[in-house]
Parts: C-alpha cells; sequence; structure tokens
C-alpha cells in the first residue's frame, strides 16, 4: 500500500519535507505512515498510508485538526462515537472537524489517503460561501461527516495529484487545492439540497393524510 506514496511524489527530497515518510503510530495491529507532500501559507497536503492486520479494529481516536480527507485507494469504516458509521472510498470526500472522536475498522485490506488541512482563516472563508451557519459551529465548522465526489471534484482531484507528483510550485499545488475545496464544498450543499427535496414529497404526504384524520 505505501509504494503508492512513493509512487505519488517520487523519492527524491528538496528540503520541504517531499522525500521524508514520517512513521505515526503502531497500535493494536495497524500501523501508519505519513508523507508530506505540501506545506504553505495558506493549507498543508498530506498522503497517509494504514496498513492493519486482519480484522484490526483501531482505538478511540480524537481528530487533531480540521480537514478534508480523499480517499485515493481501499476503504475503510469510519466509526462515529455516536453510533453512526460511514464507508469511505474514492468515490467519497470526508470531512474531519478536531476533536472529533472516531474508530477506524479495515473489512478489505489497508487504505491510501490524501489530507489537506485548511488554515483556520482559510477554512472560514471557504465555509462562508457554502455554509452560513458555518461562522457560529466555531468548533464544529463541517456539518457533514462526508460526501460523494462530482465528476468535476474528481477530475480536480486527478489535476493536483499531477500537480504534487510533479513536485510543482506552492502556488500552484494551492491555487488547483483551492478549486477542488471550492467543488467539494459546493458539493455537499447540492447534496444536501437533494435530501431535501427528496424529503419534501413525503413530508406533504404526510401532512395531507393528518388533515385527512
Amino acid at each position: 500500500m505505501c509504494s503508492v506514496i512513493v509512487g505519488l511524489v517520487g523519492s527524491g527530497s528538496d528540503g520541504g519535507g517531499f522525500g521524508d515518510i514520517r512513521f505515526i503510530a503502531y497500535r493494536k495491529g495497524m500501523s501508519l505512515t505519513s508523507r508530506l507532500l505540501h506545506d504553505g501559507p495558506l493549507l498543508r497536503i498530506t498522503c497517509v498510508c494504514c496498513r492493519p492486520e486482519r480484522g484490526a479494529h483501531s482505538v478511540d481516536e480524537c481528530v487533531p485538526v480540521n480537514a478534508v480527507v480523499l480517499p485515493l485507494q481501499g476503504l475503510f469504516v469510519r466509526e462515529h462515537d455516536d453510533g453512526r458509521q460511514v464507508v469511505a472510498n474514492g468515490a467519497q470526500a470526508l470531512f474531519f472537524n478536531d476533536g472529533d472522536v472516531h474508530r477506524i475498522r479495515h473489512p478489505a485490506g489497508g487504505d491510501v489517503c490524501l489530507g489537506i488541512e485548511p488554515t483556520p482563516t482559510l477554512l472560514r472563508e471557504l465555509l462562508a460561501h457554502h455554509d452560513v451557519a458555518a461562522s457560529e459551529r466555531e468548533r464544529q465548522p463541517f456539518a457533514a461527516s462526508h460526501t460523494p465526489l462530482s465528476p468535476s471534484a474528481a477530475l480536480q482531484r486527478g489535476f493536483l495529484l499531477e500537480r504534487l507528483r510533479a513536485q510543482d510550485d506552492g502556488l500552484a499545488i494551492e491555487e488547483h487545492t483551492l478549486t477542488l475545496l471550492t467543488t467539494v464544498l459546493g458539493d455537499t450543499r447540492s447534496a444536501r439540497a437533494t435530501r431535501g427535496d427528496e424529503r419534501r414529497p413525503l413530508a406533504r404526504r404526510r401532512r395531507r393524510e393528518q388533515v385527512q384524520e
């Protein structure tokens, strides 16, 4: 699995962290390694590889940052402390709030993910265009836990990966990342609106049934 990381950024080191793999943890039969791909004034990008033993669960983990996570390979189940479960794969984007508690389960091998950590100021600015209530949730800026990736977002993710493979300049990487984040957050708003539209006919029918009774 971790060979994907090596293929993603190459093997050279330019002093910016691109050539270093950092060992994070090994516990309960599960190891995590991380490679820093970009660390700029607006955001940080890492590639994280998880290699669990068969059937292993992580312990309760507290998320240390606000981040958008894009699975690149494999899948995993994210189990929230309130009982909700999300099956994460390459067709989705996941949202992590600082302080979230969860467990990760791997039903079919490990996974490789791209993590994007905007600065607090940038995150507020991005969310202000898509979620007006985000400013009232300072400690929980992301209202959704995940969203499906639109074809446009999936294409932009591919463009970003190419820029990272080429070790492009920081400005180009951050521009591509901002475009991707804007699209993903827009997808989240669209998905919420679609679910609301799907619920409205049912709500109207129930109201009619109540009036008839």
